[in-house]
């Protein structure tokens, strides 16, 4: 049995793109992520700017969280309606941990009103 590729994961709107070839590991850090790349003369390192979010069916899953988060409306009929940018990993989080207590649903949950990409 084979399986088909999932079009969702090569969104570059959603996961970014990026087609630098070595590329071997990323590693959030609160407000960037490290790059580890092989290069010639070994592994290089870089970092660059993060802000992860998380997507929402309802942007009231966040009421009353104490962290500075950005909604922006999506456009279409799904059902992640909109998106919550986060400043930092840390804020991230603690948006995600927020609404797994106001949902009862954990992040990977089929029925989640809410996604959260850790990786």
């Amino acid at each position: 049995m084979t399986s088909l590729p999932l079009p969702f994961y090569d969104n570059p709107l959603l996961f970014g793109h990026d087609a630098s070839g070595g590329l071997l590991a990323f590693e959030p850090a609160d407000r960037a992520v490290r790059i580890y790349a092989r290069r010639d003369a070994g592994v290089a390192v870089s970092e660059e700017a993060f802000r992860p979010f998380l997507l929402l069916a309802d942007r009231a899953l966040l009421r009353g969280f104490e962290g500075d988060v950005e909604f922006t409306p999506l456009d279409g009929d799904g059902v992640y309606r909109w998106i919550a940018d986060c400043p930092s990993w840390t804020q991230a989080l603690g948006a995600r941990d927020h609404c797994q207590r106001v949902s009862g649903r954990g992040a990977g949950a089929p029925d989640a009103p809410y996604r959260f990409f850790a990786d």
